[in-house]
């Protein structure tokens, strides 16, 4: 059977000739970043739409600080230095496609990171002298897209339940003056939640914005409304980015305060105050000491108890329903950090400190055994010390952690280059299932900074510009229970993939083998339950005609029985004159159940996420129309259909379909200004 579906894939490949290569930045997310990884579908709608975002505003690769490049998935430190080193050594880039010139840089990953660069001359001078502020606001440009997603079906929440009409729809703003003041604004609405009434009188449910200022005298950055924290690794400190562990493997990076303003959808993570990083050190210095602060204040979502304590923080930012909307800010946060760190040669040292404070008190539901160490309180604070010493042959980094908790928390990483396309990556931690930050976000297998102690040992191996090789093997122990564990638990997770690139073709092959324990049926003892997940994609691309071909297949050994599924999907696109674009992707797939659910790639509109799994038998189509009327203005439609053989009913509670299938309309409208 397998070998049927190569020879079927090989045939369809084969049927666009060969031509420069083409490739849309969101393949390599969904591949590279995420690979066969457990989708988190929040966070990764979080991630999407930074990623658009960086798109819309793209940074100058000959201003870009290493923290700013860092921003980029995938790119190392050693490819970030090479860039750095080859803009001083000629003046800067002309043009982007300079960056092959750089041999570490593949050309798929050229393609992709090109997507969030610009190369723009650099003007000698002060950008905010006064003689150059009019030049500066006179060449200010900004972007304003309209989504608005339809679904040609009703749910059962449409009828009864939900408070609003069963549409989605967002305008953002994002704009820049120069490379050095960016702003943003987004209102966005869900479908079922109200709009200009039941609770949202001010129109959307959601609005985010921001002003960024980079750049100004000793400021590095300044931010004001809603954004973003990260400080050292993460332990006590992170609203940004978490790629899954295959994007993990290239992209680990130094200890570092980095703000950026937040204008997603995402209604978690974010702080609403303001921050700023400042260069302490004097001019021309060996050492450079930098000094970061931030202070928030906003409303959350809470689940409250009979005693007005908080049970549970919501970070789904929906409010469908009367007891969603009854949820809606009823809890205030207040949260502030102050960092200072020490760079000097290949030393970094640094000291960062947060604190956060609720006007309710934190109380979890006692009823789990596995909350006992949640937090429990309204006052919460932690300190960490992180550390470095980064050459370009070798790394080793980390950040300890503590706070009133008690206990302790570790990440350490080390990083060694054998060769110019070799690379072992070592990661060590120790998180006590005594540790807490509220906003904590670092390298784990469990999603959380808690209950974990592990090692992940992983390698890159870059054969030439052709084949690259990824591996890991990461094992990790949990002494407290979890949920769905009972006791203590360990995990296995093990990942080999391998890309071949050759003028316009590239084949992928992608084998990952997971172990979790779980509670058997009895809950008396806990069982292995392996997973194993293999890909298969072949993409031929032209200036004219891509396809894309991918064979997935799943099996997951449960305790008394197995689980299995596979799928088929074929992507064509074609691009046209004037920037109009048309592509098309269908799928069948065919699993037995939920636990081997599948997940196929599909080209989306910016700002309109979707990451569906797929289980059962059916069949899934989508058609995707990009085009051009003006030199400013864009319109992108794009149709999504699913439907199933084994099942009447799609979905369950409030989001039930009554029928097997469902069509929706997403319509995005773009005005560059």
């Amino acid at each position: 059977m397998l070998l049927r579906i190569i020879i079927l894939l090989s045939f369809l490949s084969c049927l666009t000739a060969k031509a420069q290569q083409r490739h849309d930045w969101e393949d390599y997310f969904y591949d590279d970043a995420y690979g066969l990884e457990e989708y988190d579908e929040a966070q990764m709608e979080e991630e999407y739409e930074r990623l658009c975002e960086l798109e819309l505003s793209p940074m100058n690769i000959n201003t870009a600080t290493v923290e700013e490049l860092s921003d980029i998935p995938g790119l190392t430190l050693d490819q970030i230095d090479e860039i750095i080193r080859h803009r001083d050594r000629y003046g800067g880039f002309t043009i982007l496609e300079e960056l092959s010139m750089i041999p570490s840089i593949s050309a798929r990953q050229r393609l992709f990171i090109c997507h969030f660069l610009v190369a723009q001359p650099v003007e000698k001078g002060e950008w905010y002298s006064k003689e150059n502020l009019k030049k500066i606001l006179a060449g200010g440009r900004g972007e304003v897209t309209t989504n608005l997603g339809i679904p040609l079906y009703s749910r059962k929440g449409d009828r009864e339940g939900y408070l609003g009409d069963k549409y989605k729809y967002s305008t953002k703003l994002t704009g820049k003056f120069s490379e050095h003041i960016k702003y943003g604004l987004i209102g966005a609405k869900d479908a079922g939640e109200p709009f200009l009434s039941k609770g949202n009188g001010k129109g959307f449910d959601f609005y985010s914005f921001f002003v960024n200022v980079n750049g100004l005298g000793s400021i590095k950055s300044l931010v004001l409304g809603r954004y973003r924290v990260r400080m050292g690794l993460g332990l006590v400190q992170n609203g940004n980015f978490s790629f899954g562990k295959q994007m993990m493997l290239s992209s680990v990076s130094r200890p570092a305060t980095r703000i950026t303003g937040h204008s997603t959808r995402s209604d978690a993570n974010y702080l609403q105050g303001a921050a700023a990083v400042v260069d302490l050190g004097k001019k021309g210095g060996d050492g450079k000491v930098t000094l970061s602060a931030f202070y928030s204040y906003r409303h959350i979502d809470a689940t409250l108890g009979d005693s007005g304590a908080v049970k549970t923080i919501v970070t789904s930012g929906y409010h469908r329903t009367e007891g969603e909307m009854n949820r809606k800010h009823n809890t205030a946060e207040a949260c502030g950090g102050i960092g200072i760190a020490y760079d000097r040669g290949c030393w970094h040292v640094g000291v960062n400190g947060v604190y956060d404070w609720y006007n309710r008190t934190l109380k979890p539901d006692d009823g789990a055994i596995f909350r006992k160490y949640f937090p429990r309180g309204n006052a919460f604070w932690n300190v960490s010390a992180d550390y470095g010493y980064v050459t370009p042959t070798f790394s080793l980094y980390g950040e300890t952690a503590t706070g009133e908790c008690g206990a302790l928390a570790t990440l350490n990483i080390m990083k060694i280059k054998l060769h110019d396309d070799l690379a072992v990556t070592g990661v060590q931690r120790f998180y006590s299932y005594k540790y807490y930050a509220l906003h904590a976000n670092a390298f784990s297998d469990g999603g959380e900074v808690n209950n974990e102690n592990g090692m992940y040992v992983g390698l890159l191996w870059r054969a030439g510009r052709h084949f690259s090789l990824n591996a890991y093997t990461d094992i990790s122990y949990h002494p407290w229970m979890k949920y769905l564990t009972g006791n203590s638990s360990y995990a296995w997770d093990n990942s080999l993939s391998g890309t071949f690139e050759r003028k316009s073709r590239t084949y992928t092959i992608r084998y990952r083998m997971r172990l979790k324990q779980r509670d058997n049926a009895a809950k008396s003892a806990l069982y292995d339950r392996y997973e194993h997940r293999l890909r298969f994609v072949m993409e031929s691309s032209g200036t004219v005609v891509s396809l894309r071909s991918q064979a997935d297949m799943s099996y997951v050994a449960l305790e008394t029985s197995g689980s299995f599924g596979w799928m088929l999907s074929q992507m064509c696109t074609i691009s046209l004159p004037k920037d109009m674009e048309l592509s098309a992707m269908m799928a069948y797939f065919n699993t037995k159940d939920y636990d081997s659910r599948l997940y196929t790639y599909e080209r989306k509109i910016q700002g309109a996420f979707s990451m569906p799994s797929f289980y059962g038998k059916g069949v899934r189509f989508s058609a995707l129309c990009k085009a051009r009327l003006s030199d400013s203005f864009f319109l992108t439609a794009r149709l999504g259909f699913s439907k199933y053989f084994d099942r009447d009913v799609i979905s369950s509670s409030l989001r039930q379909i009554d029928a097997s299938y469902q069509t929706d309309i997403d319509l995005m409208a773009r005005w560059k200004f």
